[in-house]
């Protein structure tokens, strides 16, 4: 890569050398299809179910859609059993491909009295796999 290009980022941009090329070695680095489709189809289908959730609860209680789909999402997580029951295997399953909470299953995301209700949706679509999205788009 052109070395006015790198010295651009780090002046402009703030970022510092060392990141910067980290950066460019994964550009230079082909990922697998099935991780790049798996981004695809997290960055649409999550645009897709906030648009949905956006125009059904809109005229119900304006300004809620996120607090519904968050819920809905936890629900689908856990099997449809109340979280305060603790946590269903498919919950479990679900979590547990996280690398920072595989081990923090009684942990409050699910009870997400701590993050934020964005942070809660986008760590819990980002987790189900395709066609779990796929599942429950085709539910809402």
């Amino acid at each position: 890569m052109d070395q006015s290009i790198i010295q651009d980022f780090h002046d402009k941009k703030g970022l510092p050398m060392e990141l910067i090329h980290i950066i460019l070695r994964y550009t230079y680095r082909p990922q697998h299809i099935n991780l790049l489709e798996d981004v695809r189809h997290y960055l649409i289908s999550l645009l897709e179910i906030k648009d949905i959730y956006y125009n059904h609860w809109y005229a119900i209680e304006p300004g809620e859609h996120l607090n519904w789909l968050e819920n809905d999402v936890v629900r689908y997580a856990n099997n449809d059993r109340p979280t305060n029951l603790g946590p269903h295997i498919k919950m479990q399953d679900i979590l547990g491909r996280s690398f920072m909470y595989n081990k923090l299953i009684a942990l409050p995301i699910y009870n997400n009295y701590t993050i934020n209700v964005n942070t809660s949706i986008n760590i819990f679509w980002g987790l189900f796999t395709v066609i779990e999205r796929k599942d429950f788009i085709s539910n809402s």
